[in-house]
């Protein structure tokens, strides 16, 4: 059987290396792709490289413009105009996926679990210059798979997903809302928290994506250390309420499939301002280990100063 997969991607003045991403994406072995694509305001010629694609592919591309809104609410946008689908997958706009990426992440879904459950698969990346030369390897294999991990630091690439109809339907829930600018929740962590809160995360330490890093590029790796102590130093104290925020969302919107090991933890979140002894609990809580120390360490000062 050949499922249907849905690529998300949102672009903002991507031209440059768009075209052999989506040929890349569009050259997925054993799936029918869909590629639903958001244009975030680029100013550049990537919404008519876009259309020019749109004719070449036909329907299997579809195109939408918008305002510049930022790629985290961009990507929560696309959640609203994705159509059906068996699968699901996020993508960046300078990326180079291998051939089997898609395929290897629902066979390792079907081998596991099902597509019928609520589900997400990641991956490892190789991680490459602008010229795709490679200069490291982002590994997965070391995360401990429970939400209290990943509400410690969420390490996964968000352009690895792939997760199923019911994770979807899910994530569905969370496209309205109005968080404040230093709320906003990256895509990756809504997704990441559903799967974990309320079903199933498989990781895949193999990598099938070349993950280009750029001088523009929306996130730090591979950016250099300045860049990372920029984006850490914001992580802590920019970014502030983001995990107890979405704590009372899932609580909110989920609270009929949440696992109840995660309902409890999530409530923890949720309160630890308010709740009697609620900064301890979190600080002392032995599962919030995401295998990266500095991360932790960052989380545990975000809690003190009342920012997680």
């Amino acid at each position: 059987m050949m499922y249907r997969v849905n690529v998300l991607m949102s672009t903002c003045n991507g031209e440059r290396y768009l075209r052999k991403q989506v040929e890349s994406i569009m050259n997925q072995e054993g799936v029918d792709i869909l590629l639903t694509v958001r244009d975030d305001g680029s100013s550049d010629g990537t919404v008519n490289l876009l259309r020019e694609l749109s004719r070449e592919y036909g329907n299997r591309i579809k195109v939408y413009s918008g305002g510049n809104i930022g790629y985290k609410r961009s990507f929560m946008k696309l959640l609203e105009h994705a159509a059906e689908a068996d699968f699901y997958a996020f993508s960046d706009q300078d990326d180079v996926w291998f051939e089997q990426k898609t395929k290897m992440a629902i066979k390792l879904i079907e081998d596991r679990s099902s597509k019928d459950d609520i589900c997400l698969y990641a991956s490892g990346d190789i991680i490459t210059d602008e010229n795709l030369n490679i200069i490291g390897k982002h590994e997965v294999s070391d995360m401990p798979v429970n939400i209290q991990s990943f509400f410690s630091r969420a390490r996964l690439a968000g352009c690895t997903y792939v997760f199923t109809a019911p994770c979807m339907e899910l994530a569905k829930r969370f496209t309205g809302i109005k968080y404040m600018k230093r709320e906003v929740p990256d895509h990756d962590f809504v997704l990441g928290s559903i799967a974990l809160g309320c079903g199933k995360m498989i990781l895949d330490d193999n990598a099938y994506i070349y993950h280009r890093r750029t001088n523009v590029s929306a996130t730090s790796g591979g950016n250099g250390i300045l860049q990372r102590i920029k984006v850490e130093a914001n992580l802590v104290f920019g970014r502030r309420g983001v995990q107890s925020r979405m704590a009372a969302e899932l609580l909110d919107r989920c609270d009929g499939e949440l696992l109840e090991e995660a309902k409890s933890f999530l409530t923890e979140v949720a309160d630890y301002k308010t709740a009697k002894k609620g900064k301890l609990r979190l600080l002392n809580n032995k599962m919030m280990k995401s295998g990266v120390p500095i991360g932790d360490i960052e989380t545990k000062v975000k809690i003190i100063l009342g920012n997680y």
